[in-house]
């Protein structure tokens, strides 16, 4: 009898335990993805920016280590859905190279051309 006590009370403390932690901030998301990305480790990094993404969708920046990590993982459907919320967020030059890049990268040569022109205009 004194087991099963024992036992319910350990299986409540762990349960309460994992309740207690703290929810993430974006900040801790970012950086969890930073770290992540600079070992190498670019699938757990792609969860930790589509979690940032998930709590304040404009991060711009969140979308764009996000690619960045999709690209070395060359996940093609994942990379065509960022590269659209990315340059949703911010056309910038440096975004329309990136997706560029993005583009060759899993063989969609003609939206990859596409940009550069947008970019050679840009640059006009």
């Amino acid at each position: 009898m004194l087991g099963v006590i024992f036992l319910a009370g350990t299986v409540y403390f762990l349960k309460k335990k994992r309740h207690d932690l703290p929810v993430p901030t974006e900040s801790d998301l970012f950086s969890m993805g930073q770290i992540s990305a600079s070992k190498n480790n670019h699938a757990q990094a792609a969860i930790y920016f589509k979690k940032l993404l998930e709590k304040d969708p404009r991060h711009s920046i969140a979308a764009r280590f996000l690619l960045e990590s999709q690209m070395r993982l060359n996940e093609k459907n994942q990379i065509i859905e960022t590269i659209d919320l990315l340059l949703k967020m911010d056309p910038s030059e440096s975004n329309l190279k990136l997706a560029a890049s993005a583009y060759f990268q899993i063989g969609e040569k003609n939206r990859g051309e596409d940009l550069l022109k947008k970019i050679t205009s840009i640059q006009k």
